[in-house]
């Protein structure tokens, strides 16, 4: 097998195998991006530290989203109201964002981000609360106390920024009167 690609999502105890797509060398090391790694060593810090990569910046990159905020979570307020889930979420800021506090507005999902009080991004666009160090997303039931985020906005289709769409999808329907829907610009490439 030596040379050949290999796809071993997992090994078993004394066998050699890593989580990825990559080709054997004779060491018993797989290159991965053009760089060995060993068998075993591929926890997503590790994988990161090696390829350099942020998994919020691939994020945004990939997807011309913009990085709105990071910090953690120091209050989380929901209730059941009329079958949906609804609160808020305040999240203090930490690095460039120290100082700065930021809240989501939730209702099954995230429909408003503010940062010191000031509506920033609102649906239809979207609003995503990613793992800081893994970028896995974080839906709203399973948010909670202490959580290291970050925040991310990604543009709606232009389809959904109409007025007829609005109605429909914009803060309005969510019951979000004193929210003006600003469409997001994307990230440039």
């Amino acid at each position: 097998m030596s040379g050949g690609p290999v796809n071993r999502l997992a090994a078993r105890p004394g066998q050699k195998g890593i989580g990825c797509i990559g080709n054997k060398s004779n060491n018993g090391t797989f290159d991965s991006l053009g760089t060995n790694v060993q068998p075993f060593s591929l926890y997503q810090k590790q994988l990161w530290d090696r390829l350099h990569q942020n998994p919020i910046d691939t994020i945004c990159r990939r997807e011309r989203g913009v990085r709105l905020f990071e910090g953690k979570i120091v209050d989380l307020q929901r209730r059941l109201e009329g079958g949906f889930a609804r609160g808020e979420i305040r999240i203090d800021g930490f690095d460039a964002y120290a100082g700065q506090s930021a809240m989501i507005a939730i209702q099954n999902e995230f429909l408003v981000f503010r940062r010191d009080g000031k509506v920033e991004v609102s649906v239809p666009d979207l609003i995503l609360v990613l793992d800081l160090d893994t970028g896995h997303a974080i839906t709203t039931e399973v948010l909670r106390y202490g959580q290291r985020v970050a925040v991310v906005g990604l543009p709606c289709h232009p389809l959904l920024q109409t007025e007829a769409a609005l109605k429909v999808i914009g803060p309005e329907a969510f019951g979000l009167g004193d929210v003006v829907y600003r469409p997001l610009a994307r990230a440039a490439e």
